[in-house]
C-alpha cells in the first residue's frame, strides 16, 4: 500500500522540533466541572458510558489548542442555583479554564528562557471577551514590574514615580524609563505566576486534528478533515510564493492531487467501489471551501453516499484516517507537534476492520510529535493499549469523574501491582469494567467456581460482571486485591475454613490488609470447598471419570468412609489414585471434575448457592 524509500523514512523519523503537550485537565465546561489530568500518550484511550464527558474532553482539548470559543450553553451548568462573588444567582460557570503540562524543545527552552516543562492553559469568561492564552512564567513579585515593553510612554513614567526612581535620559523618550525600571525587575524577587503567551510561542502549539463520530458515519466530514490538514500543509510550504493568483493556483494543484492520492487509497481499501471522485474545491479568500463525494458499485447504478450502508461510509473514513497516518508521516512543515482525537472510530465497523483500526493507531503512535486520543467502547482497542494510559470516565452526580489503573505517576508500586494483573491474565477490559472481583486460593478454585455458578444461576460469572482474581501461591494478589478496593471496586474472597496462616487468602491474613470479613466467604464443612458435596455425587464422578481398575463400582459408603479423619480431598485424592488405573492428575483435578458433572441448581450445595446470591446482589445482576 505504501512506498517507503530510505530518503522518505529517514525524513518520516525526524523529530518534532516544537512543543508536545502531555497531559491536560478542565474546568467549567459542559459536565467536566472539574476534571483532573488526562494524560496525552501513545495513544490515550478515553472509555465510559455513554454521555459520561469522552466528547467534552475532546471538545477541551479543541479549546485549548485552536482557541475556538466555548458556546454559552457549554458553560457548566450548576447542579443547584449558585450565587456569584456580586450576589447576583447564576446557573453556570462563570470560567471555562482547560490547562496544559507541555514539554518544550530546546530551541524553544533557550529563545523563550522558559524551562522545559511548562504549564499553559486557555480561559474564557462567561459572556466575556475571547479566549485567553497563558504560560507559567517567571516574573517580579510586584505586579507594576510585569509586561513593561508593552506599556506607553505615559505609563511608563507614572510606574517609575510610584516606585521612586529616577529616568535616565531625555524626558520624551521611553527608553529612559524602560531601563532603570528593567534594572529594578532584574534585582527584585520573581515567582511563578500565568502570563499571556508570547506570540511566537503560541504559533508553535501543537496542531490538532479531529475526527468526531456521529449516529451514522459522514465520510464526506472526515474527508475534508484529513484535506483540510493538507490545505493548512500547503498554506505553509514556503515554495510557494509570488502573486495571490499564482499561490492560489499552486495550492489548488497540490490539494488536487492530496485529493487524487487519497482517491486512489479509499478505493483500494474499499474494492466493492467501482468509482470514487473527490473534488477538493479551494481559494484564499474562502479558505478551504470542502469536498464533494460520489460513489457506485460494479453490480448496480451510482448510490448516493447518504444512501449507503453506515459500514460503508465508516469504511471509507477509515481509509481516509489511514491517508492520514501517511499524510502525518511527512512530518509538519513547521515542526509542530500533531495530536490526532478520535471520537469513537468504531461504531459500524465490524470485528476484521476495528483491527485495521487498532492498527492504524498503533502505526500513528510510532510517528515522532504524534499523539493520539481516542473516545471507544472498542474491547479490541481497549485490550491492546497500555492500561495505564486507559483513562475511565464516569458521571457522578451530573458531573464527569476520570479514573487511571495503576498511572506511572505512582511508580513502581503500581508497575508491580500492573505486573501481577498480567501474570494473571486479567485483560484491560476486565479491570475496567466488572463489578466485581473474587479472589481465590488456587488452581481448583479457579476451575471450578465459574461451572458451578453457571449451574447455580443460569450466568456466566462474565454475564454477571465478575472476574476471579487466582492467587495461585502468589501473595502480591492480596496486594492487588487491595488495591482494586481501594479505587472503589468491589472486592470479595471464597476462602477454605480451615485456611492457615501459611495460605495467601487466609482470614489472618485478610484481616491484617483491611479486609472486612463481610468481604470473606469462608466454605467448607468442617474444613474446605469440596467438604459440602454429598457422597453420593462425588461417587458418581469417580464412576464417570475414574472408574476402578478392579472392575467394581465407587460407592457412597467408600466416599463416606474417607470424611472421617483428616483432610477429606487428600483422602480423597489419595483413594482413588490407589484404586484406578486413570487417575487424576493431582487434588486440584477433582473439584472442577465434580463441578462439571452436576446439570441442575438443586445439585449445587446451599452454602454456595447463598455465595452465589450474594455476589449476584454486589452486581445487581439480579
Amino acid at each position: 500500500m505504501e512506498n517507503v524509500t530510505r530518503a522518505g523514512l529517514l525524513r518520516d523519523l525526524k523529530r518534532s522540533e516544537q512543543m508536545e503537550l502531555r497531559a491536560f485537565r478542565v474546568s467549567g465546561l459542559r459536565c467536566l466541572a472539574g476534571v483532573d489530568w488526562v494524560p496525552l500518550a501513545k495513544p490515550t484511550i478515553l472509555t465510559g458510558a455513554n454521555d459520561g464527558g469522552k466528547s467534552s474532553l475532546l471538545l477541551a482539548l479543541n479549546f485549548l489548542l485552536v482557541g475556538k470559543p466555548i458556546a454559552q450553553d457549554d458553560f457548566t451548568s450548576a447542579v443547584s442555583d449558585a450565587t456569584a462573588l456580586d450576589g447576583t444567582s447564576t446557573r453556570h460557570s462563570r470560567e471555562c479554564s482547560v490547562e496544559g503540562r507541555a514539554r518544550l524543545s530546546d530551541e524553544e527552552s533557550k529563545s523563550f528562557e522558559l524551562p522545559l516543562d511548562v504549564s499553559i492553559r486557555r480561559r474564557q469568561q462567561e459572556g466575556g471577551a475571547s479566549p485567553s492564552l497563558e504560560i507559567v512564567m517567571s516574573a517580579p513579585a510586584d505586579e507594576r514590574l510585569r509586561g513593561l515593553d508593552k506599556l506607553g510612554l505615559d505609563d511608563l513614567k507614572q510606574t517609575l514615580a510610584e516606585l521612586g526612581a529616577m529616568p535616565v535620559g531625555p524626558a520624551n523618550r521611553k527608553e529612559s524609563y524602560l531601563v532603570p525600571l528593567l534594572a529594578l525587575a532584574a534585582n527584585q524577587g520573581h515567582e511563578d505566576v500565568w502570563m499571556p503567551m508570547p506570540p511566537k510561542l503560541e504559533d508553535n502549539l501543537p496542531r490538532f486534528i479531529s475526527f468526531a463520530s456521529t449516529a451514522e458515519p459522514d465520510p464526506e466530514i472526515e474527508i475534508r478533515q484529513v484535506l483540510q490538514e493538507a490545505y493548512a500543509r500547503s498554506l505553509e510550504d514556503a515554495s510557494i510564493v509570488g502573486p495571490v493568483r499564482e499561490a492560489e493556483a499552486k495550492v489548488r494543484d497540490l490539494l488536487k492531487a492530496q485529493a487524487e492520492d487519497l482517491r486512489e487509497h479509499i478505493v483500494g481499501r474499499c474494492p466493492e467501489l467501482k468509482a470514487l471522485i473527490v473534488d477538493p474545491s479551494v481559494s484564499f479568500k474562502e479558505g478551504f471551501g470542502g469536498v464533494h463525494l460520489s460513489l457506485s458499485r460494479p453490480d448496480g447504478p451510482s448510490v448516493g453516499l447518504a444512501a449507503s450502508g453506515a459500514g460503508t461510509r465508516r469504511r471509507i473514513s477509515l481509509a481516509a484516517w489511514e491517508w492520514a497516518r501517511l499524510l502525518l508521516r511527512r512530518g509538519e512543515p513547521d515542526g509542530r507537534s500533531v495530536i490526532v482525537a478520535y471520537d469513537e472510530p468504531d461504531t459500524h465497523l465490524d470485528y476484521s476492520h476495528q483491527r485495521d483500526l487498532v492498527d492504524l493507531v498503533r502505526h500513528q503512535c510510532e510517528i515522532p510529535g504524534v499523539r493520539v486520543i481516542m473516545a471507544t467502547h472498542s474491547l479490541n482497542l481497549i485490550d491492546k493499549i497500555a492500561v495505564e494510559d486507559v483513562v475511565h470516565v464516569q458521571l457522578e452526580s451530573e458531573r464527569t469523574i476520570v479514573r487511571r489503573l495503576f498511572s506511572s505517576e505512582h511508580g513502581e508500586v503500581n508497575r508491580y501491582l500492573l505486573n501481577i494483573a498480567t501474570s494473571m491474565g486479567l485483560r484491560n477490559s476486565v479491570l475496567l469494567h466488572e463489578r466485581c472481583f473474587v479472589g481465590v486460593e488456587g488452581m481448583t478454585e479457579q476451575q471450578a467456581l465459574p461451572l458451578l455458578f453457571r449451574t447455580a444461576t443460569g450466568l456466566s460469572l462474565q454475564a454477571a460482571g465478575i472476574a476471579i482474581v487466582p492467587a495461585g501461591g502468589n501473595s502480591g494478589a492480596l496486594a492487588f486485591c487491595k488495591y482494586l478496593a481501594q479505587q472503589g471496586r468491589e472486592v470479595r474472597f471464597i476462602v477454605d475454613r480451615d485456611s492457615t496462616r501459611q495460605r495467601t487468602f487466609s482470614p489472618e491474613k485478610l484481616l491484617a490488609a483491611g479486609v472486612e470479613p463481610s468481604r470473606m466467604y469462608l466454605l467448607g464443612n468442617p474444613n474446605e470447598i469440596e467438604d459440602l458435596f454429598e457422597d453420593a455425587q462425588w461417587a458418581v464422578v469417580a464412576n464417570d471419570q475414574w472408574p476402578r481398575s478392579n472392575g467394581l463400582a465407587w460407592t457412597s459408603s467408600d466416599v463416606g468412609s474417607l470424611r472421617q479423619a483428616g483432610k477429606f480431598s487428600s483422602r480423597l485424592h489419595d483413594a482413588i489414585a490407589v484404586g484406578s488405573s486413570d487417575p487424576p492428575t493431582g487434588k486440584s483435578a477433582l473439584l472442577p471434575a465434580l463441578a462439571g458433572s452436576l446439570v441442575a441448581r438443586d445439585e449445587v450445595p446451599q452454602d454456595l448457592l447463598t455465595v452465589f446470591d450474594q455476589l449476584l446482589k454486589v452486581t445487581s445482576a439480579r
